[in-house]
């Protein structure tokens, strides 16, 4: 049982899988050379079955050889995805803050089969090291209801993720609550959003706390949310997960625009 559960979480480092496909690749030309010679060649007609034969026995070794070496199992292996899911996941599911709207195309055409352009995101986080950082650049829906001029705002949150449990911090500028900060709640700041994740499995802290993040001082709200045993090897629950924090962080930001900085203010 044990071997199949490392089997289920193995991860194949990236380079492994470059350097196997380079040399099917290699191996494949060298077997379709010979074919030729082969088929072309009568002296020569035997080299068909003998590089199948060799083709045969040296490329399963081979691939065996480089997974079974450097292929990570076991909690290196839930590690590394959580890791990965941190670095790479998450940034890429940030597109989820754009509206089908925001799409620039030809009013007569159909936008539909267009990409999304990823908004502007930094990433802090480390492939050994289950936690990330993020500052994600975008514009609230619903900030020309508040009578200013829509500008991106800065998003600033980060991920802890432990196997089956994740602790988020959505972060709040500090001086942009001066002065409500110690009476400050997530209910209170954003009420909708986060009824509506509660409703979803989020729990929150009922006080802020002090984080600092890029030289700058906030104020973080602490959420918690409780993870399927299988998450870390699940491709459905982890992109569940994700999706459901982007679409939390866009309605907070749609919610309160003026809570988050605009961006290009940070000096």
């Amino acid at each position: 049982m044990e071997l199949i559960n490392n089997a289920t979480i193995l991860v194949v480092p990236r380079w492994v899988r470059v350097t196997v496909i380079a040399i099917l690749g290699i191996l494949a030309t060298f077997y379709l050379g010979t074919t030729l010679i082969g088929a072309y060649d009568p002296a020569h007609e035997g080299w068909i079955q003998s590089g199948a034969e060799v083709l045969g026995i040296i490329i399963p070794l081979l691939m065996l050889g480089l997974i079974a070496g450097f292929s990570h199992s076991g909690v290196e292996a839930l590690v590394a995805r959580g890791a990965s899911y941190l670095s790479d996941t998450i940034p890429r599911l940030t597109v989820l803050f754009h509206e089908p709207s925001d799409i620039v195309s030809d009013s007569t055409k159909p936008t539909h089969g267009k990409l999304m352009p990823q908004p502007v995101v930094l990433v802090q986080s480390a492939r050994n090291l289950a936690i990330a950082n993020y500052l994600v650049e975008a514009s609230s829906l619903n900030e020309d209801i508040a009578g200013t001029a829509t500008f991106r705002r800065e998003i600033p949150f980060r991920i802890e993720l432990n196997a089956t449990k994740a602790n988020v911090n959505i972060l709040i500028q500090k001086d942009i609550i001066a002065g409500q900060a110690s009476e400050a709640s997530p209910q209170s700041l954003f009420p909708h959003s986060v009824a509506g994740a509660e409703h979803e499995g989020y729990w929150f802290a009922k006080e802020l706390v002090t984080r600092k993040f890029l030289g700058r001082d906030y104020m973080a709200i602490v959420a918690v949310k409780r993870l399927p045993a299988d998450f870390l090897i699940s491709p459905l629950q982890r992109l569940d997960f994700g999706q459901d924090l982007i679409f939390m962080l866009r309605s907070m930001l749609n919610e309160r625009p003026l809570l988050f900085a605009k961006a290009g203010d940070r000096v």
